[in-house]
């Protein structure tokens, strides 16, 4: 059962991915590519690291956590 519950919720962090952070994160490699000044590039790495990079972090510490709570075996 436990692992189940596992599957289910890492599934729902993935989808969540799919949906929310990976749009985001190409549209920003997608700016980058046809930003014509370094500035803006920079603009945009800052904006990537303010919004996309936090996001990952947070579903991977929650697919880590849920690997601890619902050990495999």
């Amino acid at each position: 059962m436990e692992a189940v519950q596992f599957e289910i919720r890492r599934n729902t962090l993935i989808d969540e991915y799919l949906r929310k952070v990976h749009p985001l994160w190409l549209e920003c490699q997608r700016q980058m590519e046809q930003a014509s000044s370094h500035s803006w590039s920079d603009h945009l790495i800052s904006e990537f690291r303010g919004k996309i990079r936090p996001r990952l972090e947070e579903l991977f510490t929650e697919i880590a956590r849920l690997k601890l709570t619902f050990p495999q075996k």
